[in-house]
């Protein structure tokens, strides 16, 4: 389910994923949080940082979603970078037929600025 909502749909080779990993620890300009209580790690938060915007990516581990944990991470994520990071607002891109993605943005107040077969969302902070 992971891989089908991504915007980058088709399997990626541990290789790859390396290399890319490797790369977000690099950047400075990437920030990866980890959503964690009691040593359980229930998911992602990803940060791409453009001037007084970044794009925001979640993960949940299959094993804890349908609980609230997104959304409490996506509020958790966006305080988190309007103090550490002085953002003025935060954007993401959600596929179309990922309706549960759609709702825990739109409950966390991110408004859609573009529609279409992936949407653009937008958050002021």
């Amino acid at each position: 389910m992971t891989v089908a909502m991504s915007l980058v749909s088709e399997p990626v080779p541990l290789e790859d994923h390396v290399r890319w990993f490797e790369g977000v620890l690099a950047n400075p300009r990437r920030h990866l949080l980890i959503g964690e209580a009691g040593g359980i790690r229930y998911g992602t938060v990803r940060f791409d940082e453009i001037d007084d915007t970044a794009e925001i990516s979640i993960t949940v581990n299959p094993e804890f979603r349908g609980q609230g944990i997104g959304g409490k991470l996506l509020n958790a994520a966006a305080q988190w970078a309007k103090e550490e990071l002085h953002l003025g607002r935060i954007i993401a891109q959600i596929k179309q037929d990922n309706p549960a993605s759609l709702a825990i943005f739109n409950k966390a107040g991110y408004e859609i600025s573009a529609p279409g077969e992936v949407n653009s969302l937008v958050k002021y902070l």
